[in-house]
């Protein structure tokens, strides 16, 4: 079975792991020990102490194999982007005048205040499972379920395309203009929370047409390992915002959470557990528990039956819920 559940401090082992073979460009986790067992610390802060508004929470989560004891894959969420360090973008802008037509790229703050959703990551071996589906859609059934920690706005910054080498044409024509930072040690600050070389680029828009071919190629053109993430957000609702990112281009989707799809068809149900057999199973569904601290998500079998979730005693255990308890669910 696969659970969805908070990280813990003995997970650390298997978070750096994940971040030493994501790679550079997957800057939410960046390889380093000792930072990512302060983000684990974060997460347990942010989980454990009350909030009435979104500020400097980060929810980390993992998705567990409960058959071998492994964690397979990684999911977050930042409460509110810029809070705790300023987030830059590029932003793209469409300009007319007497009939001629061109684009610019300017730094931006324009994100900020919204929630993210980030750090989604799923060993190779499980991918095509479906798997990435849960470890994206159960956060907006989290947010839902915590309205009061999360903006009215998410966003999805996504990795941009970058070679085998950490390279970025995108970034080298800024690094060779203006910031002397190779793409490989500007990720790494990124992921330590650090955009202070943004100071170093130009405040002033700057037409596209001055960057080479092989540098526009990459604005908006995600890395392979992140492109089956976008019909998943689509389907959502997401939506292009005109921002990118600072480094790799990447494109920042964004959609209210109110219009998300997993969000529009999620009912909160109350617990039944009962002794069914499995063929009795009508289908199954993506549930969360509505707790922080203890919080639970999976695709479990159950039936539906009225205002009640219909669970297995070993489906209420994984989920951490006793009849009578409330949980979110939405179609698989």
């Amino acid at each position: 079975m696969k659970i969805i559940r908070p990280i813990e401090l003995s997970d650390l082992n298997s978070l750096t792991e994940i971040a030493r073979t994501s790679g550079a460009g997957f800057s939410s986790l960046p390889n380093d020990k000792e930072f990512l067992q302060q983000r684990i610390l974060l997460s347990h802060q942010s989980l454990t102490q009350a909030a009435n508004a979104p500020s400097w929470q980060r929810y980390l989560f993992v998705l567990e194999d409960t058959l071998t004891n492994t964690i397979i894959g990684t999911s977050a969420i930042e409460a509110s982007v810029g809070f705790s360090h300023r987030l830059y973008s590029h932003k793209i802008a469409e300009h007319q005048r007497n009939g001629e037509s061109w684009q610019t790229i300017q730094v931006c703050n324009d994100l900020e205040g919204s929630s993210e959703i980030c750090s989604l990551f799923l060993d190779p071996k499980y991918r095509g499972s479906g798997l990435s589906r849960l470890l994206s859609r159960f956060r907006f059934l989290f947010m839902l379920a915590h309205p009061e920690r999360f903006s009215k706005q998410v966003i999805a910054e996504m990795r941009g395309d970058s070679d085998d080498n950490d390279h970025s044409d995108f970034w080298a024509w800024y690094q060779q203009n203006y910031c002397p930072m190779t793409f490989k040690e500007v990720d790494h600050n990124i992921g330590l929370g650090d955009m202070s070389f943004a100071a170093q680029l130009p405040s002033e828009p700057i037409e596209l047409s001055r960057l080479p071919d092989s540098a526009r190629r990459l604005i908006n053109r995600v890395h392979p390992n992140t492109e089956a993430a976008i019909p998943l957000l689509r389907n959502e609702g997401f939506r292009e915002s005109g921002c990118i990112g600072i480094n790799d281009a990447g494109p920042a989707m964004v959609c209210e959470l109110a219009n998300l799809a997993t969000v529009k068809q999620a009912q909160r149900l109350r617990v039944s557990i009962e002794p069914f057999s499995a063929s009795e199973y009508k289908e199954a569904h993506l549930c969360c528990n509505e707790r922080l601290a203890q919080f639970r998500a999976a695709i479990v079998p159950s039936i539906i039956n009225g205002d009640y979730i219909l669970l297995s005693d070993e489906h209420a255990q994984m989920l951490n819920v006793e009849c009578g308890d409330w949980l979110y669910i939405s179609p698989r």
